[in-house]
């Protein structure tokens, strides 16, 4: 990053959801499924085109053992549905 830390320093206890250039939303409707289903999920930014091509895709859910559950460029049409799944319930 570019105050020098670990990308992976900025994230949660929880799950975060990593937004990244060329998404098309900001994830509010995952927030919104986290929250009603009492899910730990933070937001964090990176506008670095590199972080980005990392992972292929505008938006990341990471799990809290920093391996990622979920990537797109927009959130899912069912948010709730796609969280039940990776929190496995």
């Amino acid at each position: 990053m570019p105050d020098r830390t670990s990308l992976f320093d900025h994230f949660g206890a929880g799950f975060t959801l990593l937004l990244l250039p060329g998404r098309e939303d900001d994830g509010d409707a995952f927030v919104a499924a986290a929250l009603e289903h009492c899910i730990p999920l933070e937001r964090y930014s990176v506008d670095l085109p590199e972080v980005r091509d990392l992972y292929g895709a505008g938006m990341a859910l990471i799990r809290p053992d920093q391996h990622v559950a979920w990537r797109g460029d927009r959130s899912p049409e069912q948010p709730a549905a796609t969280l039940r799944i990776v929190v496995g319930y």
